[in-house]
């Protein structure tokens, strides 16, 4: 064999064999970037799907849940005692009933009522009317009373806003006494009921 031809033989192996490096070359270059993606792209890849997937479950949540009820302040004290007292207003319709309430309470505890003064005023800044009714009373101080809480139990929207005693003699178990209560009433126009009722009394 010539020298010529080994000489090329020998270029020959050694093209094969840098290409061979090459390759190898190649393919550890491949091996180092799949590595890479695995330990780092692919986890970033499904921390990312999670957050997606927890985002779209919150977001059926909130639209399957019904609606949040509007959030209702609190009442304060003074608008819970304004109610409260508009809520126990008696119609002024039925003055004439609350007239034959007061003479039935006072009949129940053998007391004779005669109505001196009566005076019906409307209250426009309150919404509401009075019906302030004065009166004498004669009888036993237990008795005169028990007409008292009765009347207070039975008529919650009237008021016991003035009493005055007086006894003849000190030995007497009789006394004297006057009255003045008001009756608090709805303001509304004022009904032939009421008319009739003040009528009545006036008689």
């Amino acid at each position: 064999m010539s020298s010529v031809s080994l000489l090329q033989l020998g270029c020959r192996l050694r093209l094969a064999l840098m290409r061979i490096g090459l390759v190898h070359s190649f393919i550890g270059c491949a091996l180092l970037l799949g590595l890479i993606g695995w330990l780092w792209v692919i986890p970033q890849l499904r921390a990312d799907a999670d957050a997606q997937q927890v985002a779209l479950v919150r977001a059926k949540s909130t639209l399957a849940a019904p609606p949040a009820a509007a959030a209702v302040p609190p009442q304060s004290a003074a608008e819970s005692r304004l109610q409260a007292f508009y809520a126990a207003l008696a119609p002024t319709a039925d003055a004439e009933q609350h007239i034959k309430t007061l003479f039935a309470i006072a009949d129940h505890q053998h007391l004779q009522l005669n109505l001196t003064d009566y005076k019906m005023a409307a209250n426009p800044d309150g919404h509401y009317r009075s019906y302030q009714l004065q009166f004498p009373l004669s009888g036993s101080y237990a008795a005169i009373r028990q007409f008292c809480e009765q009347l207070l139990r039975e008529m919650p929207f009237a008021s016991l806003d003035e009493i005055n005693f007086k006894r003849d003699t000190i030995n007497s178990a009789k006394l004297d006494a006057k009255l003045r209560i008001t009756l608090y009433l709805a303001n509304k126009p004022e009904s032939s009921q009421a008319s009739a009722a003040k009528q009545e009394v006036a008689r």
